[in-house]
């Protein structure tokens, strides 16, 4: 009985500091995980930031230049038949909406709804305003309807722009 309590006298201080150690030591561990996970999240936060900003910025260069005013602008319209520039409006419409579908993971579905709103309102306006027209008008007169009627700057577009605007904002 002697040797065992002489055994718990030197074994039972050193059980305790290796227990306070190894309490310790997880903890450490613990709080450095804890450090390093927030540290990632960090790090995500500023990729993901980064991402929805380019998204952001394309979805607004895909609106801008979907406008009527700014599309009949990048085509040339000499000796092209009104009919062949609506087509290749709402084409050029069509290819770069496709083009930036995939920003969509960026924006609210509130903000990606009125981008393709704006995307349907710009097509139709393209449609009305060539329908209007004789069958054997020019695309020059199409791109001047376009260009003076309020289809030029149709109000989807803007309000597309401002909601994304808004989302940028609240980013910061």
């Amino acid at each position: 009985m002697n040797n065992t309590l002489e055994i718990l006298k030197i074994s039972l201080p050193g059980i305790i500091v290796a227990a306070a150690s190894i309490f310790i030591i997880f903890h450490f561990l613990k709080n450095e995980r804890k450090k390093m996970t927030l540290q990632l999240k960090q790090e995500t936060n500023k990729t993901v930031i980064s991402m929805k900003l380019q998204a952001c910025e394309r979805i607004v260069l895909f609106l801008e230049r979907i406008t009527p005013r700014n599309a009949v602008l990048r085509f040339d319209l000499q000796d092209v038949s009104a009919k062949q520039l609506e087509k290749e409006l709402i084409g050029s419409v069509r290819q770069e909406f496709d083009h930036n579908i995939t920003q969509q993971l960026y924006v609210s579905n509130e903000a990606w709804n009125l981008v393709k709103a704006a995307r349907e309102s710009v097509i139709h306006e393209i449609i009305k305003s060539a329908s209007g027209l004789r069958t054997d008008a020019t695309a020059k007169e199409l791109g001047s309807l376009l260009l003076e009627s309020e289809a030029g700057n149709p109000p989807q577009v803007a309000a597309a722009i401002l909601l994304i605007k808004k989302e940028v904002h609240e980013l910061f």
